[in-house]
């Protein structure tokens, strides 16, 4: 009757606009998303992520679930999922909530207070059991509003607070995001049609898993014969888990992934790599590196003492138009050493690409809006210091991004991986997470994108954030699921890299520009020679007369730090070479020359006139790069 029931309040649920119907929506949510999360983080906490495999190949254990097996307590599907055939896979990441408290309760020694079905504990009991005996009844009293489908605004606030207060207590303060996120958010049309589906799967869902009704008889006979309402409510959450993210059977890659052993040993000395490259791909995990890798065409690798390992290739369509690729690792994080702030700044200088990308996995932060395997294409990225769209370059591109684009899945069309081509993106470090509460807009939270700006801002290039959601915040990511978190981010910068006439425009980087005086003339022999200024660069200057001849005197001045040099002393009707060359850490820049000619005749003794050229050291392939 009581499903029955709740069917009748699905029917319903869609016409149903009022503050009522709202409200009982908002606290099924509280339950459903909240709940499962807090639940998780408990387990976590009693058994650590990656201890989980071997407190399960203990001998007492195993034999303990192989006993609940043998009674049939345990499915063959729960078994598997403990004891893969790679046992240290195992992850509570990859675990129902029902599979998890039948581990509490029989492994971790979780025991509930006694007290009859529909009350509350003793209130001095705040044990984490008493809580989660909390939650079963306040649970039953928001369920047993399903036939209206509706709770009045009284009722909403005692089931609410008490609720946010147990989550609160289990979880700790940083819930509270999650919890008013829910609250705030819960006028969306489509939520009451959300939530009428996930009442339906809570209690008829025959078709989540191909052996639902054996397993559904077993757990309904668990609970009578145990009495353990927990698993039930467990068994619930677990099926809104899987209709949120599907994170149980991560799709399957219809594009061959290298390993790091596969990358090539083709070598190029640096000389002789073709630069400047068009675009740069910076990137931080091995399956982030890899998952690009798998997309160049005609790869190579190089060295320069300045920035390491580089990998070079290709990318374009199939009339043979390129773009030239480097693809390079960074450690994670914008501002530790080699981060992709220095790495970026020491790449663009050397590579000189039109754009630089950050590609890879990162974590979301709202899963109504992306799920497992989605690709957030950064429209606006939010650091400690900055909040910043992408230039109007990029921003136009990255509307298209998705634009004939198919996710590389075996069955694409089952799984509908999106592109969010207008993804807000937080870019913070660890020691920054209490952002994330602050910008509720933000889909997606990652490390590296943060250090690319700065470094492309500094620079005054092209920059942009590609990201697969690899997991949710708080959450632990699976091998599997990050691994099709940057595969599908590669594959959409792939898409992206397709056209190569969109970039031919677009220019490389350089160090300056190269502007001759607006009004050419002769000067002094006496002038001011003067140039455009480059960060953390001294300069070296050089002159002498043409024609030269043996007897030409070279005459330079070295370690200048100003962007300015007084030539005294040379000859009137005469043309000098000047010769003007960037020097930093890297070396000494190939040099920018000018030719000026001298005035004829003399001037008044101690009259100077300052003649100007305005230019920086434009770098050839083979020079040290400015920075």
């Amino acid at each position: 009757m009581a499903r029955r029931q709740v069917f009748m309040a699905c029917a319903t649920l869609s016409n149903l606009s009022t503050k009522e119907a709202s409200n009982f929506i908002q606290l099924c949510r509280l339950l459903v998303d909240v709940g499962s999360r807090v639940l998780r983080e408990i387990f976590d906490s009693k058994c650590l992520p990656g201890n989980l495999h071997t407190v399960l190949a203990d001998p007492q254990n195993k034999e303990k679930l192989l006993s609940l097996r043998k009674k049939r307590v345990l499915s063959p599907s729960q078994w598997f999922k403990l004891y893969p055939t790679c046992q240290s896979r195992v992850s509570s990441r990859e675990l129902k909530i029902s599979l998890l408290l039948l581990l509490w309760r029989n492994i971790f020694g979780l025991t509930f207070p006694t007290s009859s079905s529909d009350k509350f504990p003793p209130v001095t009991d705040t044990s984490p059991e008493a809580d989660i005996t909390r939650i079963k009844v306040l649970r039953d009293g928001v369920y047993s509003h399903a036939s209206s489908g509706s709770v009045d605004d009284s009722t909403f606030s005692s089931y609410w607070n008490d609720i946010k207060d147990i989550f609160l207590r289990l979880g700790g303060t940083h819930y509270q995001y999650y919890i008013d996120d829910i609250k705030l958010n819960c006028v969306d049309a489509d939520l009451e049609e959300y939530y009428q589906e996930l009442l339906s799967k809570w209690f008829k869902d025959e078709d989540c898993i191909a052996d639902k009704s054996s397993e559904e008889t077993i757990l309904k006979k668990t609970i009578s014969d145990n009495n353990s309402w927990e698993t039930e409510t467990e068994v619930m959450l677990a099926q809104n888990e899987s209709a949120q993210s599907d994170n149980a059977s991560p799709p399957k890659l219809s594009k061959k992934i290298p390993s790091m052993s596969d990358l090539p040993h083709i070598y190029y000395p640096w000389k002789n790599v073709e630069l400047p490259v068009d675009i740069l791909l910076l990137t931080v995990e091995d399956c982030e590196f890899r998952s690009c890798f798998a997309f160049l065409k005609e790869p190579f690798k190089s060295y320069h003492n300045s920035i390491g390992y580089v990998f070079f290739g290709c990318m374009g369509d199939d009339q043979g138009r390129k773009v030239k690729i480097a693809l390079m690792r960074c450690s994670k994080g914008p501002d530790v050493p080699r981060g992709s702030l220095s790495v970026s700044k020491d790449a663009i200088s050397l590579l000189r690409p039109k754009a630089t990308f950050s590609v890879g996995a990162c974590s979301g932060l709202n899963s109504r809006k992306v799920k497992l395997g989605d690709v957030v294409v950064c429209a606006k990225l939010i650091t400690a210091a900055h909040q910043t769209p992408p230039s109007s370059d990029i921003g136009n591109l990255i509307r298209h991004v998705a634009d004939g684009w198919k996710a590389p899945l075996q069955n694409a069309d089952e799984y509908n991986i999106k592109v969010h081509c207008d993804g807000v993106v937080l870019s913070i470090s660890e020691a920054n997470k209490d952002m994330i509460g602050q910008y509720p807009k933000a889909i997606a939270v990652e490390m590296e994108g943060g250090g690319v700006f700065a470094a492309a801002h500094d620079f005054k290039t092209e920059w942009a954030v590609v990201k697969g959601i690899k997991d949710f915040a708080n959450e632990t990511s699976s091998e599997e699921w990050e691994q099709i978190a940057c595969v599908m981010a590669a594959s959409v910068v792939a898409n992206i890299l397709s056209d190569p006439v969109i970039f031919q425009d677009w220019p490389h980087f350089h160090a300056g520009t190269n502007e001759l005086p607006s009004e050419e003339g002769e000067v002094d022999i006496n002038f001011t020679v003067t140039w455009a200024k480059s960060e953390n660069v001294k300069y070296r200057l050089e002159w002498r007369k043409q024609p030269m001849t043996g007897c030409t005197k070279l005459c330079q001045q070295e370690n200048i730090v100003e962007a300015q040099l007084k030539i005294f002393g040379l000859d009137y009707g005469a043309e000098y070479e000047v010769k003007l060359f960037a020097v930093n850490r890297h070396g000494e820049s190939d040099p920018n020359v000018r030719i000026f000619k001298t005035k004829s005749g003399k001037v008044l003794r101690d009259f100077v006139t300052t003649g100007s050229i305005v230019t920086t050291c434009k770098l050839n392939t083979h020079a040290a790069a400015l920075i």
